[in-house]
């Protein structure tokens, strides 16, 4: 996506270089602080009474199923 901004960019001056990527990168650290956000609000609505000691376990698991899905996947 970034090539495809910044190379009209370049055309015009350097600033518009500058701008297209602050303004990506913004967008970029705002969504992911957003979803880690979000993720923590949902995760405070479980209830892991007895089973904080597997905490680890299930984190690596998601872990896991992230990396299976970029490995056959394609994601």
């Amino acid at each position: 996506l970034i090539p495809m901004l910044i190379y009209p960019a370049a055309n015009q001056s350097g600033m518009g270089i500058f701008l297209v990527a602050l303004v990506f990168g913004i967008a970029t650290v705002g969504t992911m602080m957003l979803v880690v956000f979000l993720g923590y609000q949902g995760l405070s609505l479980v209830r892991f009474k007895g089973r904080e000691h597997q905490l680890h376990l299930f984190a690596g698991f998601i872990i896991l199923l992230a990396g299976a899905g970029m490995q056959f996947m394609g994601l």
